[in-house]
């Protein structure tokens, strides 16, 4: 029983020096992913040899579905890394010639245990200025041009609410001119229609 007993804590304490092992990896060529601008980079390996750098190109944000592929949210590229590490997610897409560590650059990772999720039965997700931002694509709603903050339609000012409705994604500049005034005020016209968006869709953004 003992040796049985000591048989089962050696195999254990090998097991974790192996995840170790792994983790420090996957944490030294995670820490190889830059911003540059607004968007992460991450500098590719070839397969080969980690030592290797191909070139640098672009990464989003990792999509995290559950277990029954319902979308859940995302995640950064670092972060989705170490959810395969600990084994709580396996790869769904990937780029495969891109590697990270062991892993090839993931895109969608999948939850190996179903989560319950109660939020997702409601309507919808609570107003957020993230929230804006994504359901809009980061551009704005004004010029189509990339967006760095979250303007009130009817100015908060003179009562406007946080609410889906009443907010847009908007440039600086944009968003200036506009100042404390509806859009027909300034004299601009708004070129999306403001709505409230489904789980669904701000998962995918």
């Amino acid at each position: 029983m003992v040796r049985r007993r000591c048989s089962v804590q050696v195999r254990a304490v090998a097991l974790s020096t192996i995840y170790a092992a792994v983790a420090q990896q996957v944490e030294r060529d995670v820490a190889n992913v830059e911003v540059a601008g607004s968007r992460p980079v991450c500098r590719s390996f070839s397969p080969t040899t980690d030592e290797t750098l191909k070139e640098v190109i672009p990464v989003s944000d990792v999509l995290v579905v559950n277990a029954d592929l319902g979308p859940l949210h995302r995640v950064s590229l670092q972060h989705a890394i170490r959810m395969l590490v600990r084994q709580v997610a396996e790869l769904h897409d990937f780029e495969p010639d891109r590697v990270i560590g062991i892993f090839p650059m993931p895109k969608v990772v999948r939850l190996v245990r179903y989560v319950y999720t109660k939020w997702r039965h409601t309507s919808g997700p609570g107003w957020s200025r993230q929230g804006v931002m994504a359901r809009d694509g980061r551009r704005c709603g004004y010029c189509r041009g990339s967006a760095s903050t979250v303007d009130h339609i009817q100015p908060r000012s003179r009562g406007g609410r946080n609410s889906w409705k009443n907010t847009v994604a908007a440039c600086g500049p944009c968003n200036q001119r506009k100042a404390d005034r509806t859009p027909a005020e300034a004299g601009m016209a708004l070129l999306v229609t403001p709505s409230t968006p489904t789980w669904a869709s701000i998962a995918h953004r």
